[in-house]
């Protein structure tokens, strides 16, 4: 299986605030903020690529890794759901945008 980037990262977190403010210290750009308190932010080279969530504690809520055909995305598939991780239609139509050209973040 051939996975070729890192897309992006999702990270949940008890203190929204805090966090992001060390991300925008460390350098990231903050690009935006949802209603439910998500925080977003981009590289100078690599786009909006991280995303800070309210969460109970730290943890990874989503990881987006960018692959170049459709057995790699079989392969990524069978893997999650041997994980017990669902796979959801949104989860497939960003991978078709993503496959297109298209911005499916924001």
């Amino acid at each position: 299986m051939s996975l070729h980037r890192l897309t992006s990262i999702t990270v949940g977190v008890p203190n929204v605030e805090e966090t992001a403010a060390y991300y925008a210290d460390f350098g990231l750009r903050p690009t935006g903020t949802s209603p439910d308190g998500a925080v977003r932010f981009a590289t100078r080279d690599g786009g909006e690529q991280l995303e800070i969530v309210p969460a109970s504690r730290r943890k990874l809520v989503r990881i987006g890794i960018g692959i170049e055909d459709a057995d790699d995305l079989i392969a990524c598939l069978n893997w999650a759901l041997h994980h017990e991780r669902e796979i959801t239609p949104d989860d497939l139509e960003m991978w078709r945008m993503t496959r297109a050209g298209h911005d499916t973040i924001g």
